[in-house]
């Protein structure tokens, strides 16, 4: 009977008939066996073969992963490097013009208005000189999350370049808003920073340019509020400034006498005149006052009060501060070898930057060796309101040269809001009442009386006293009477040059 043919469903079968012999049927089975044995290596193999191939790809697929979020990294601190300052984490230049730009457009779109602001501290080369650079480093870092908590959440802060940062202001609705930020940040600024063991103080000086009022461009605002941050310095320092049409004629004229500094001390284009202080008393000089002048080729002689602030703001004022001492000095000390009884004081007006000099002691000392004039007859004239700000950061240099033997004297006295006791712990031998006090004897009551305060405790505290700017005999009954010790002014005398000068020494120790 044969075996009925089977349905075919896929599976391995063998069918054997009643007569198959045993060893046909075991034939059959090892065959069976032999072909499942082969199947089951040969699945093994593709299996292993499919898992080594799915391994290198879950590895593959991690590679990959690790190489985009590395790439991704890269990208992002690329980003970063390019867009931010590296020192404060502030977005920079590039960002800021990005953030403004955006602002303008939405600005426009919108009817609002924008302010940007130019942060500037003041003489911060001189922190870096007299405390290094890693010092500053950290100051500006300080000085950067002081700006960034003073701002709200849809403001910006950003570092330009050196010490100067800006701030964009979006969502205000006039000036005086920006003015109450500025004021914020410039009193936040001046508290003192505690930076590896020194205390430091330094003030800013703030610029401001307004949207759309003073500028709807990028580099428009950005030129207007620098021209208004040099306005804020020039005001003074430690303020805030807006910036107005006027400013910018200022402004380029304040930059041609910088370029011309460049070359007035090379071409010999700065000289000295000499003033007297008067012994009110006996007439007789107790002192004078050396003064630079500038006589330009074709502009004729320039102000004061047009190229010191610039001088300052420069850094030209340093050699142009040594060359006024060393040549002031020489001459004085060749006035001193034709008449060996001129034993009054030279006085020599003194800049902030000058005082916060590392080396200024040992200059003084070099001009004193070479000049040999004797210390205490050379006085530095340093203003009220520069010796207020820097008090404690001069202190050692003042005291350094007052055992050196020099004198100082408080210049423009009353104008800077101090008075005699805060300056009292310092080694100043002199004040000088500034001349707009002297100019109102008779007129105001008021500056009449601060006079005769000024002298009475002047005198207690064992200073000399000098009134400025005398120019009519009413003016100096009054001093008289205030018992003034010493006055200087047109009434006695014009600044001199050296050769009226050195006749009016010779009258004045005959006479």
């Amino acid at each position: 009977m044969s075996a009925k043919a089977p349905k075919h469903d896929g599976r391995l079968r063998v069918v054997v008939n009643n007569q198959s012999t045993y060893a046909e049927e075991r034939a059959a089975r090892e065959n069976v066996e032999s072909l499942l044995e082969g199947k089951v290596r040969e699945l093994y193999f593709l299996s292993q073969s499919i898992a080594e191939k799915d391994y290198n790809l879950k590895q593959s697929d991690i590679v990959i992963r690790q190489l985009t979020q590395q790439l991704e990294e890269t990208q992002l601190e690329l980003r970063k490097l390019v867009r931010y300052d590296s020192l404060t984490e502030l977005p920079n230049r590039q960002q800021l013009d990005e953030d403004i730009q955006r602002e303008i457009a939405r600005a426009s779109r919108y009817d609002r208005k924008l302010a940007l602001l130019y942060v500037n501290f003041d003489f911060f080369r001189k922190i870096n000189g007299n405390f290094g650079h890693e010092v500053g480093d950290y100051l500006l870092k300080e000085a950067a999350g002081r700006l960034h908590h003073l701002l709200r959440i849809e403001d910006s802060a950003a570092r330009l370049e050196g010490d100067q940062f800006a701030l964009l202001l979006t969502e205000i609705e006039n000036p005086h808003d920006a003015g109450i930020v500025a004021h914020r940040i410039v009193e936040k600024m001046a508290e003192p920073y505690l930076i590896s063991g020194h205390t430091i103080i330094a003030s800013v000086s703030v610029g401001i340019a307004f949207y759309p009022e003073t500028g709807t461009d990028l580099n428009v605002l950005h030129t207007n509020a620098e021209i208004a941050l040099r306005n804020a310095k020039n005001m003074g320092r430690k303020n805030y400034q807006f910036f107005t049409d006027g400013l910018d004629m200022q402004q380029t004229h304040k930059l041609e006498i910088e370029a011309e500094l460049h070359f007035a001390l090379e071409r010999k284009e700065f000289y000295l005149v000499y003033q007297p202080c008067i012994d009110i008393q006996t007439g007789r000089m107790r002192g004078m006052e050396v003064l630079l002048r500038w006589k330009h080729p074709s502009r004729g002689i320039i102000p004061t009060d047009e190229f010191i602030p610039v001088a300052e703001d420069t850094g030209f004022i340093l050699p142009i501060g040594e060359w006024v001492l060393l040549t002031a000095c020489a001459q004085f000390a060749e006035w001193r070898m034709k008449n060996p009884n001129l034993n009054c004081t030279l006085a020599v007006n003194i800049s902030p930057q000058q005082l916060q000099h590392k080396n200024l002691v040992s200059y003084v000392l070099h001009v004193l060796k070479v000049t040999m004039i004797p210390p205490q007859l050379l006085e530095f004239e340093i203003t009220e309101t520069a010796m207020g700000n820097l008090l404690e950061q001069v202190e050692d240099t003042l005291f350094q040269l007052r055992e050196i033997g020099v004198r100082f004297s408080i210049d423009d006295f009353g104008t800077g809001y101090s008075s005699l006791k805060r300056l009292k712990d310092f080694p100043i031998q002199s004040i000088k009442i500034d001349r707009s006090f002297v100019s109102d004897i008779n007129l105001r009551v008021s500056d009449n009386l601060i006079i005769k305060s000024t002298i009475d405790l002047a005198k207690e505290m064992g200073l000399d006293v000098i009134a400025e700017g005398v120019e009519t005999p009413a003016q100096l009954q009054f001093l008289l009477k205030s018992r003034c010790p010493q006055v200087q002014g047109y009434l006695y005398s014009e600044p001199l040059t050296v050769e009226e000068m050195g006749k009016y020494i010779r009258n004045n120790l005959l006479g």
